[in-house]
């Protein structure tokens, strides 16, 4: 196999980190004001004290103050706020 080949063949299999993590949602926490959630199947329940949120087929409780989603894109969304606690419910 020339080497140029096994670039390319090496460049077509998944890394391991997308194998792992397959249709898992991804959550990034940027200090206690903003949440980005990847993955999401939709909004469930949203008031500003509180949100519930579908995500690879369990929800995401959010509880806080002045919450709000600020994003929303396809399955990505992001909510701003002053996060107070997150959780899988």
């Amino acid at each position: 196999m020339r080497k140029d080949a096994k670039k390319t063949a090496a460049a077509e299999q998944p890394s391991a980190m997308s194998v792992f993590m397959g249709s898992e949602p991804r959550l990034e926490i940027r200090g206690t004001r903003e949440l980005l959630i990847e993955g999401s199947t939709g909004v469930i329940y949203y008031s500003d004290t509180a949100m519930r949120i579908g995500v690879g087929g369990r929800t995401l409780l959010l509880i806080g103050s002045e919450l709000s989603i600020s994003i929303m894109f396809g399955s990505t969304l992001t909510v701003v706020g002053q996060i107070k606690s997150v959780e899988f419910v």
